[in-house]
């Protein structure tokens, strides 16, 4: 997601869907349309109106105080794409609003959806995406490391048709995914490493793991050094025969 939203704007998504069974309907249909207005027998979501009742901005969120009404329609803080959806033609069976929402999200004057597909397959390949905090790709979250190539990025997802497949493949083909040989997450490597002797221990070897995606390296030890040292906390025989007398 990206920084939280004016109360507008969300207003003018949730108008998106408010031509919908918003209101208490049969629990059968948990609350969805039934069969014969979606005309298939399956759970789902449709519009059952194309004149809706208006949806009114409550005061903090308090249902006893609507304010001005809010039409459906984009995010303002994408002004290349920023407008009230269209009302439906005089034959539409539905508003159409959802169909407008899902064409604003992948509109090439869109910079939001692209960016944050191609920031979570660099995540995948690279283990850190080029912003690091993949769920906040906003002004509150973290800068990215490569905006300039988050925006290049970005761009050759539109220009190539949302193909992922070519964008894997641009990706681990490139100089950068080839020379890679440290893990990206350094900054966890700072932090306090186990000694050889605790990276014995399984809840040792399960932190390095969890927190570094490292595999613990556990040293073979021989039968004569097991039967003379403690292994794991216990004695060998020879020794507890010793140490009883």
């Amino acid at each position: 997601k990206f920084d939280a939203i004016t109360q507008e704007d969300y207003y003018r998504m949730a108008a998106a869907f408010w031509p919908g069974p918003v209101a208490a309907r049969d629990r059968a249909w948990m609350g969805g349309p039934t069969a014969a207005e979606l005309g298939y027998d399956v759970l789902g979501w449709t519009d059952i109106t194309t004149a809706p009742e208006p949806l009114r901005l409550l005061a903090k969120g308090d249902p006893h105080r609507p304010q001005h009404e809010v039409p459906a329609g984009s995010f303002s803080c994408v002004p290349a794409s920023y407008g009230d959806f269209a009302p439906p033609s005089h034959d539409a069976p539905t508003t159409g609003r959802r169909l407008q929402l899902a064409r604003w999200i992948a509109s090439s004057n869109n910079p939001l959806t692209p960016r944050v597909i191609v920031n979570r397959l660099w995540q995948h390949h690279f283990g850190v995406g080029l912003c690091s905090d993949p769920d906040n790709l906003g002004f509150n979250g973290p800068r990215p490391t490569h905006p300039e190539l988050l925006d290049w990025l970005a761009r050759e997802a539109i220009d190539g048709g949302w193909h992922l497949k070519r964008l894997h493949r641009l990706m681990v083909t490139s100089d950068a995914y080839r020379r890679a040989s440290l893990h990206p997450i350094r900054r966890l490597l700072r932090r306090p490493i186990p000694t050889t002797r605790s990276c014995r221990m399984p809840a040792a070897a399960g932190w390095m793991r969890r927190a570094c995606g490292m595999q613990c390296w556990w040293p073979a030890v021989s039968l004569t050094a097991a039967s003379e040292a403690r292994v794991f906390g216990s004695r060998s025989p020879a020794r507890r025969s010793k140490a009883s007398r």
